[in-house]
Formats: C-alpha cells, sequence, structure tokens
C-alpha cells in the first residue's frame, strides 16, 4: 500500500493501493442512441464545434449508491455517470497544505513497477524535470494549471513545485510504460529552461470566480475566459477544490490517423481535485492519458464507461459498468499504461492488431517520441561474404538506434531480381541471398531500417563474386524415391533431378537441367523437358513411366561442369492396383451445406506403392431413398497422392468415391460415411 505519506491534519485519509478511489469516468460505448449518432455520421470534419464530446462527472462521493448513466443523447453534450468513493475516502475534504508537499508522486512507484517487468528507461521525474523540445511552448503541448476560485486560500506559492514533480511523474508513467514495449514516450510539457539547466513543467495560475470550481463545465468555462483555449493544448489542472477525485474529457473516435479527434481537434481538460494530487498511483497520469483518447469503446478489453477490465494498469479499474474484472497482469503492474499493451497504447502494436489499426495513444503528437532529440536517426550498415553464383550467401545489417528506439522493421532488397533472399526469420539482422548460378554482374543488395520514433536509414553493399570452379552432384527421383525403389506403374510420374554442391553439400541454383529418356534397346534419346534448379536445387518435370532409361544432363555455367547423370537400367513396369480412400466432415449439414471430402489415391505395383499424379476422382452420392446415384464433384490428385474437393449435397445417403481407371492403373472404389441432410 501506498499514499504519499500520512496526512498532517484530522481531515486527511490514507489511501489503500486498488484505485476504486479513482471516481474519473469516461462514458464511450454504454449509450446507443448517442454511439449510434457517432457510428453513422461518418469521419467528421476535423474543425472543433461539431464531434460529440463525452464527459463523466461524478457526483456525490458519500452516496449510498450508484447512480445511473444520464445521457441527452444530442451530439456536444456529456454524459454523466456517479462513482462511489471507496470506505475511508471523503473526497470533499481539504488536505493540509502539509500533507500535499509530503505527497512525492509517481517517479518511485513506476520506477519500481519498470523494474518488476524487468524493463529499463531514463525516465525519473523525482526532481521535477522533464526532457526538453524544441522552445518549450510551440506546437502541441500539455499546459499544467493550478486552478483556485477567488473565495478559496490560494496555495499556488507553496504547491508550484509540488504540481512540477507530480507532473514530472505522470511523464515517468508515460516513459517507463513505453519502455515495457521497447519504445520512449515523453509528455510533451509547457516548460522553461534549456537543455543545459534542464527543463521543467510550466505551472500557471488561474484564479477563477467564487463558484466556478464547482462542477467541471463551470471550471471550463472559467478557464477558457481566462484565455485557455488552445486546440493545440491538453490542460492538465489541479483545482484547489473538494469535488471531485479526478476528471477528464475524451472524445469517442478510434480512427487510427492524425486526425483522430484526440488529437489536436479541440482543447480538451483533465481536472484533480486536492484529495488526490500527488499519489504513487498517479491520478494526473490517468487523466491526462484520457484527454489523448484512452480507453476506446471498441478496444478489446474496453468497460462501458471509458476504462479497461485487463487489470492491472493505470486505466483498468471496476468502475461500476457491470464489467466483470480480469487479473492478467500483476498488481505492480498497477502504476504503468496498457497491460497486454493491446487496448490503448504501444510503441510497438503487432501488425494487423487493433492499436496497428486503430488509435494508439502512443502516437499521439502531445507526446515526444524520442526523448526531445527527434532529429535524431538510425544508422545501419549491411555486408556480405563473397558469394559463389548458384548457392546462398549470408548478409548481414548492423543497426545503431538512437537511445530508448527499438527496431520495427528492417528489410533487404537486392538488385537483381534474379536473386532471391530469404530470412532467418521477421526483422532479423541476416538473410541468405541467392543469385542463379549463371550470374555474371555482382548484384547489390540495400537494407533499411525503421525505428519505434519512425527514423529511418538505408544503407548498401556490392557482393563480390567467386568464379573458383567447384565439384557438384546430381541425383535423380521419380516420385521422390530412387529409380531402382521397386516396379513402377505406367501412368504419370514426376522426375526430380537435384543438383548439390560438391564440397558443401548445398543446392545449387539457375542451371537447367535435360531430363532425357531412351529405350533400353537404345536409339534416340527423347526429351522430357529442361526445367532450371531453383532454390532448393531441383528441377522437376512429370512424364508418363515406362520401361525406359532416364538421364539428367546439365551445362556448363558459371563456376559449375558439365554434369551427366544416368538411371543405367530401364525402370522396373510391373501390373498395377489402385487403392483409393477418403473421409468427410461434417457428418450432417443442412441441404445446400457445404461438406469437404477428401482422400488419396495410390497406384501398387506389388509392394511398391506411388502417387497417381494427376488421376481424377468423383465423389458421388448414393441417396437414402434408393433413387440414382448423383455426382457432386470431382478432384485432381496431387504429386502428394492426395485429393479434396467441397460438395453441396441435396439429400441425405451414403458418400462414394470412385476412380473411373485408366490404361495400367485399374478402376478403384471407396466408400464414404453416412451423410445426413436436413432440410432447414
Amino acid at each position: 500500500m501506498r499514499s504519499g505519506g500520512p496526512d498532517a491534519d484530522a481531515s486527511s485519509v490514507l489511501l489503500p493501493r486498488p484505485r476504486q478511489w479513482l471516481a474519473v469516468l469516461v462514458v464511450l460505448s454504454a449509450l446507443p442512441a448517442f454511439l449510434g449518432l457517432a457510428a453513422t455520421a461518418g469521419r467528421l470534419p476535423f474543425r472543433p464545434g461539431n464531434a460529440p464530446l463525452v464527459r463523466v462527472v461524478p457526483g456525490d462521493a458519500t452516496a449510498g449508491s450508484e447512480r445511473l448513466p444520464r445521457c441527452p443523447g444530442r451530439p456536444g453534450h456529456p454524459c454523466r455517470h456517479a462513482d462511489i468513493a471507496p470506505p475511508g475516502v471523503d473526497i470533499r475534504r481539504r488536505p493540509s497544505t502539509a500533507a500535499l508537499l509530503a505527497r512525492d508522486g509517481a517517479a518511485d512507484d513506476t520506477a519500481r513497477a519498470a523494474q518488476a517487468a524487468g524493463v529499463a528507461s531514463a525516465a525519473d521525474g523525482s526532481a521535477g524535470t522533464v526532457p526538453c523540445d524544441g522552445d518549450g511552448s510551440d506546437g502541441y503541448r500539455v499546459q499544467a494549471l493550478y486552478v483556485v476560485a477567488a473565495d478559496r486560500p490560494n496555495r499556488y506559492a507553496a504547491v508550484s513545485a509540488s504540481i512540477q514533480a507530480w507532473a514530472a511523474g505522470v511523464d515517468d508513467v508515460i516513459n517507463r510504460s513505453a519502455a515495457l514495449t521497447g519504445g520512449v514516450r515523453h509528455v510533451r510539457f509547457v516548460t522553461t529552461g534549456d537543455e543545459n539547466s534542464g527543463c521543467t513543467p510550466t505551472v500557471v495560475q488561474v484564479v477563477v470566480p467564487a463558484g466556478a470550481t464547482a462542477d467541471l463545465d463551470a471550471t471550463i468555462d472559467a478557464v477558457r475566459a481566462a484565455g485557455y483555449t488552445s486546440a493545440a493544448r491538453k490542460y492538465l489542472m489541479w483545482v484547489d477544490a473538494n469535488v471531485y477525485c479526478g476528471i477528464a474529457e475524451v472524445y469517442q473516435d478510434s480512427d487510427a490517423s492524425e486526425f483522430n479527434l484526440n488529437n489536436g481537434f479541440a482543447a480538451e481538460f483533465a481536472r484533480i481535485d486536492s484529495a488526490c494530487w500527488g499519489f504513487g498511483d498517479s491520478v494526473e497520469a490517468h487523466e491526462l492519458v484520457h484527454t489523448l483518447g484512452a480507453v476506446q469503446g471498441d478496444s478489446p478489453h474496453h468497460t462501458l464507461y471509458g476504462h479497461c477490465f485487463d487489470e492491472y494498469d493505470r486505466m483498468c479499474y471496476d468502475d461500476g459498468s457491470g464489467i466483470a474484472m480480469q487479473e492478467v497482469c500483476p498488481p505492480e503492474r498497477d502504476s504503468l499504461l496498457d497491460c497486454g499493451a493491446d487496448d490503448y497504447f504501444s510503441t510497438a502494436p503487432t501488425p494487423g492488431s487493433y492499436l496497428a489499426t486503430h488509435w494508439n495513444t502512443a502516437d499521439s503528437r502531445y507526446l515526444i517520441a524520442s526523448g526531445g532529440d527527434e532529429g535524431a536517426a538510425p544508422s545501419v550498415e549491411v555486408s556480405a561474404n563473397p558469394m559463389v553464383p548458384g548457392l546462398p550467401t549470408q548478409v548481414s545489417a548492423s543497426v545503431t538506434l538512437p537511445d530508448g528506439r527499438h527496431t520495427v522493421s528492417l528489410s533487404f532488397q537486392p538488385s537483381d531480381p534474379a536473386c532471391t533472399l530469404t530470412h532467418a526469420a521477421p526483422d532479423a539482422d541476416q538473410a541468405s541471398l541467392t543469385c542463379p548460378a549463371g550470374t555474371t554482374s555482382p548484384p547489390s543488395v540495400e537494407a533499411t531500417v525503421t525505428d519505434s520514433a519512425g527514423g529511418t536509414a538505408s544503407a548498401t553493399t556490392t557482393l563480390t563474386l567467386d568464379p573458383t570452379p567447384r565439384p557438384s552432384s546430381l541425383e535423380l527421383l521419380v516420385d521422390g524415391e530412387p529409380t531402382d525403389a521397386g516396379a513402377w506403374c505406367p501412368i504419370t510420374g514426376t522426375l526430380t533431378a537435384r543438383l548439390l554442391d560438391g564440397a558443401t553439400g548445398l543446392p545449387v541454383a539457375g542451371i537447367p537441367v535435360s531430363l532425357l529418356r531412351r529405350a533400353p534397346s537404345g536409339g534416340p534419346a527423347l526429351s522430357i523437358g529442361t526445367p532450371n534448379t531453383g532454390r532448393t536445387g531441383t528441377a522437376r518435370a512429370t512424364t508418363k513411366l515406362s520401361a525406359a532409361v532416364l538421364y539428367a544432363v546439365t551445362p556448363a555455367i558459371g563456376p559449375w561442369s558439365e554434369g551427366v547423370l544416368s538411371t543405367g537400367q530401364a525402370l522396373q513396369i510391373g501390373a498395377c492396383t489402385a487403392r483409393l480412400t477418403m473421409s468427410s466432415s461434417p457428418a450432417a449439414v443442412r441441404a445446400g451445406g457445404t461438406v469437404s471430402v477428401q482422400g488419396t489415391l495410390l497406384a501398387r505395383a506389388g509392394a511398391h506403392s506411388m502417387p497417381a499424379t494427376g488421376q481424377r476422382v468423383s465423389v458421388e452420392l448414393r441417396p437414402s431413398s434408393g433413387a440414382r446415384v448423383v455426382v457432386l464433384g470431382r478432384a485432381t490428385v496431387g504429386s502428394d497422392g492426395r485429393w479434396s474437393v467441397v460438395v453441396r449435397p441435396g439429400v441425405s445417403g451414403t458418400l462414394l468415391g470412385r476412380f473411373a481407371g485408366t490404361p495400367g492403373l485399374p478402376a478403384g472404389t471407396a466408400r464414404g460415411g453416412a451423410l445426413a441432410v436436413r432440410s432447414s
């Protein structure tokens, strides 16, 4: 349990670690009428005043029962939801100044949470400093405000330095959370100072009229009247009042683009009242992340009131919306953002995931992606061993990244389109490059890296060719087996010639192989085909098998000498039988529904089996009514002997498989299972 230390007066309380005390809710998806309007309106123009803004206002913290959400259902009007404060917490009681000054914010808690998670980051807000960025005021930024009503004691002079430290603690929450996914993010505060002296968040004092802190609307109106209206600002307000714990604004918009309404559409406000200032579980961070766009109502683990239910993280808690909480991450993870990095914050979302295709607060323009050094870029060097044409060679990249960043993508691109690249793994720093055996011009390879801050770099290297003559070996297979494996059926078979480097046993790519056959008694050699060896060193052609002598011949090309391989003796052809198998699923289906049927067709000559490549199998149905057998579909047997087809039966019956036979291979049948077809 952590609080910022016991308060010094009787009105203070020690807050428990569980965050039921966060009385801050933003209703995102609870109201069909409101969301129906947002969903059908299309993409709104990016200008203030025309998008539905949703706010939630906690009511009486001591209420004995939870109020239901109240929502007018009209664009621009807030929804409101009241939460019950946890036992022992009375947000209406004013902490003493001494008690506030004893609270040290989120720095220590986030450091411990990051250490427990096994990640490191450079964040340390304990001194009240944050990264410098530009001139400290230009661009999209978070402005810290101390807000007090004119009829209340003004404690700005006493607490402004603490607010700076608490704001820096918010930055700690953001950056240590970014480190969980290998990135860097800092809050782009309005600051004073420079790189030499260090930068601190600017805390502006705003005195509002008496009564202007009675509710959020009145406070926003008063702060706006004081001139704080910039769409380039998120206003993080420490309000010296005792109405709420915290409350924030958020737009219901999960569009992934930079034009997301939470990304500079209009000024947005977050309010934290004095009872909840400066605790280790930062309410300030919770509220600011709301204004950045969390948690959207279509995210994987959203509640109905703008939070998440996969504990523990800074935006997840039981907010009274009736969604059951799930403990996915350990409790010490509670000080950081997005358990699972899948709902609202990740610096490296999985391609195709929710955060890769929807709004990700880590992409907010109010955050700094590289510790203030946005101009820094990665660098990459690429190298490769000398290449033997036809053999694979390793290409390597050495990447240097600015501090705090990680590699998002690393790719290689050869200059010669005839060359192929095989990555050891996605984004791996090594790849295997293979160019055809006849390559005479040295190819080049470009490596391109992109880092988590969007920085890119490229480098190119030109390979050298090694023309030293090399030995090779050929092997010749029929349907994947040696030619003397047994007797063969006189049907279509697949001839495979494989060329290997004699020194390393690696496959040789890009050499044409002439596949020939000659009658056992002699005579001219007849061509079966001249395929090229691919990256695996194999060249294939199909032919009808007969009692012939087979040959594979390669020309002299590159470092490779001419090669000739003969079976030496004719294939043995024997008497054949067909073996047909089949299975199907499901066993019951509605009329016109789909049933998958699959099986094998093998040709057997004595004890030797071979796939009946290219043969046709028909799938038939014998109706239960005794009606005539009907053909439902046909399939072609592949080179592995397998076949499959999807059929749509109209009546119940028994499935049958039938092979009609071909010269040299008799017909075959297979009986499938019973099939029940329902009329509805």
